[in-house]
């Protein structure tokens, strides 16, 4: 897709689109882009997916200084000749050449799409795609399992189907998986598929920045109704305390992990002897479970398989938080 062959040049860092059925013809759509901070995009080229583009205003941005970005908002109405599915998106220059698993990032385009299908109505409702909780944006210091609590719904209840995109249909050149660009076997993406819950386990020990794609697909009645991108920008960096920090947290190893019965905290007698407790919270930030420091393991063969919060409370210190994934 290419609405327009001339565009002044961007630093884009992640980007979502969500679409809402207002009537049998019109639609709203929205989308919340992230942009490098010293950047500000006045108007976005959007095409309709029926021959038609337009370029859409401004209507909100805002400082992240924390994550050296500008957030993006715009939106629009728009009315079709007729019922169908239809492909609604962008197509700007360029990503920022900053991002670790995107080397050609300076020269390649920012797309961003979503296939949309109009429905009859039902009890006062057409159809929207599925809703994020947060803003497309998330980071960690060293040493810590990056989290986003995507928390994504439906407001009509289709059901929903969240995944990693496959590297081959990121239409972006030379993307590869922020977990390609370290070595560890801890390195990867646990995600829970009907919510978009997302846990980087091990994230890279340096700092750096990273795009990761993710498919939406919204089912009813068994039949895809729409499907959907999302860009989300992670920030990895060193904590402002990192020597402390890091030096508490790389003695302590938590494994296996993902774990299925039980798991176990390696750390040095004097660390052991800072324990007031290790607590276990769920994902929703439930507390499961409290104890002190147990040499032979924390059973966890009664929880349900998904990812886990393990917060250690020291006598003397700050906090320090693991993450593992239950099987």
């Amino acid at each position: 897709m290419n609405c327009f062959t001339t565009v002044v040049a961007q630093d884009f860092l992640a980007g979502q689109i969500r679409v809402e059925q207002l009537s049998g013809l019109t639609i709203k759509v929205h989308f919340d882009l992230l942009v490098e901070i010293h950047q500000t995009v006045d108007y976005l080229p959007v095409c309709w997916g029926d021959g038609n583009c337009d370029n859409l205003p401004l209507v909100s941005v805002e400082d992240l200084p924390a994550f050296n970005a500008k957030y993006h908002h715009f939106n629009a109405f728009y009315t079709y000749s007729e019922q169908g599915t239809y492909a609604i998106s962008t197509d700007i220059c360029c990503w920022w050449e900053d991002l670790a698993n995107l080397p050609n990032a300076g020269d390649a385009p920012f797309n961003l799409e979503a296939s949309f299908s109009f429905v009859d109505e039902i009890n006062g409702t057409y159809n929207s795609t599925p809703v994020f909780d947060l803003l497309p944006y998330a980071q960690a210091n060293f040493n810590e399992a990056l989290s986003y609590p995507a928390n994504i719904y439906d407001a009509e209840g289709d059901s929903i189907s969240v995944k990693i995109e496959a590297i081959e249909a990121v239409p972006i050149a030379g993307y590869v998986l922020p977990t390609a660009i370290f070595a560890n076997p801890n390195n990867f993406f646990s995600m829970v598929e009907n919510s978009g819950n997302l846990l980087w386990l091990t994230p890279p020990p340096f700092e750096n920045k990273y795009v990761l794609c993710l498919q939406l697909s919204e089912y009813r009645n068994e039949t895809l109704v729409s499907l959907s991108q999302q860009y989300i920008y992670f920030v990895i960096k060193e904590a402002p305390n990192s020597l402390i920090t890091n030096n508490s947290e790389s003695q302590i190893n938590l494994f296996p992990n993902p774990s299925q019965a039980r798991f176990f905290l390696a750390m040095p007698t004097t660390m052991q002897n800072n324990i007031e407790s290790v607590s276990i919270y769920n994902q929703q930030g439930k507390l499961i479970s409290s104890h002190l420091y147990l040499e032979e393991g924390y059973p966890i063969t009664a929880l349900s398989s998904g990812i886990y919060h393990v917060q250690l409370t020291l006598k003397e210190g700050s906090p320090i938080n693991k993450f593992f994934v239950k099987i």
